[in-house]
């Protein structure tokens, strides 16, 4: 994707972006729109369901975790957000094959790469 502000010029700067063009289909929309499940987000809940089969990730998990520290999450409720997460597998694994915004080979590309730990230490610092 590319952002651009109001006079059309590329920006970075999430407060200045009113368009989002696709570079997968060259389709311009404004941000508000592209930032929705019709487009970005949804390709998200799109590929949930895939991803998981794909990567064979457990669907159960165990409740009584220790918080590692993340700030963000409150662990006396993790039950509640595991429950909350199973929502996120109601899509069939064939939506995924309808990305509106990403391009699947790619993006697995990009999992595989940032999965190697000197490449995540890149993305980190």
């Amino acid at each position: 994707m590319r952002f651009t502000d109001i006079q059309g010029r590329y920006t970075t700067k999430k407060d200045d972006i009113v368009w989002a063009q696709i570079q997968k289909t060259k389709k311009k929309v404004r941000a508000a729109d592209f930032f929705s499940e019709d487009y970005y987000y949804g390709d998200y809940t799109r590929m949930n369901t895939w991803l998981v089969i794909h990567y064979r990730l457990p669907l159960q998990m165990d409740v009584n975790i220790k918080n590692p520290g993340i700030s963000e999450v409150v662990y006396s409720d993790i039950s509640e957000i595991l429950e909350e997460l199973k929502s996120y597998l109601l899509m069939p694994p064939e939506a995924a094959d309808d990305l509106a915004v990403f391009n699947r080979k790619e993006l697995l590309n990009y999992i595989y790469s940032i999965a190697n730990p000197k490449e995540l230490k890149k993305v980190i610092d």
